[in-house]
């Protein structure tokens, strides 16, 4: 009887081993990395949604101090009066902006093959909640303006 190197005798490996395939012994695999682009998705989305937050939170503080005999101030009374809130206003843009660049990293982690996708799928979800958000509450201010299409 012919043996073949790979045999039995040489390869301690039962041949009844799911792992065996051809003549070649695979180790079991290894546990999966998490995706680099679904983490960076998961870290943008939380700083930017706690950005959002807390620029909502100043701005309405200041426009409270604003209010004066239970009328709203016109836009010229809160540009010479608190200039700061356009700080905010172009914080909350910017987050937005980089909202979507962490969904898109979110949405590629997600297609990457052998790694985990837990944090892709956390970042996809928390960068564009307050996108959504965003446009819900841009909506609600037209209906109620009467401006509505």
């Amino acid at each position: 009887m012919e043996q073949r190197p790979n045999d039995v005798q040489n390869n301690p490996v039962p041949a009844n081993d799911p792992h065996l395939t051809g003549a070649s012994y695979m180790p079991p695999a290894q546990p999966l990395k998490h995706s680099g682009l679904g983490i960076a998705s998961f870290i943008i989305s939380v700083t930017m949604l706690g950005a959002i937050i807390l620029s909502f939170v100043v701005m309405t503080s200041l426009a409270a101090d604003l209010i004066t005999g239970g009328g709203l101030p016109d836009e010229q009374m809160l540009l010479e009066k608190s200039p700061i809130l356009i700080l905010f206003v172009f914080l909350i843009l910017g987050a937005l902006v980089l909202d979507i660049v962490g969904g898109v990293l979110g949405i590629v982690s997600l297609f990457q093959k052998e790694r985990r996708k837990v944090f892709g799928i956390l970042g996809t979800i928390f960068c564009f909640l307050p996108i959504v958000g965003f446009f819900l509450l841009f909506l609600i201010g037209l209906v109620l303006s009467g401006q509505a299409v």
